[in-house]
């Protein structure tokens, strides 16, 4: 089978997907836990109980809470002052309850 010779690219939720000769995806390495509850600290995100985060990312894809619920509450790729782990979390929870009453009342 042929495929085109240009290469045209779609920016995806976990990197790049490359179409040209060969198909291939292209994705961020995925990195511990503890280094994504480092990397929020660094970008100024409140943790107060490291443990919590832990075990939160563990259950939650780091994608899924952090890129999904804090695009607001980011200003010059850091956080805004005094914003927090849990005021994320807080932000999925309420999303996913407001999702499920909709669902219900759908059916």
């Amino acid at each position: 089978q042929q495929y085109p010779t240009r290469l045209l690219t779609m920016r995806t939720k976990s990197g790049h997907l490359i179409l040209g000769e060969k198909m291939k995806k292209i994705h961020q390495e995925p990195i511990s836990i503890e280094n994504q509850v480092k990397n929020l600290i660094d970008l100024g995100l409140l943790v107060e109980d490291k443990t919590y985060a832990k075990k939160i990312l563990g259950r939650i894809s780091y994608y899924r809470l952090i890129k999904a619920y804090s695009i607001t509450l980011k200003k010059d790729g850091r956080y805004i002052s005094g914003t927090s782990f849990e005021d994320i979390v807080s932000l999925y929870k309420f999303d996913r309850e407001l999702r499920q009453l909709i669902f219900e009342t759908i059916e």
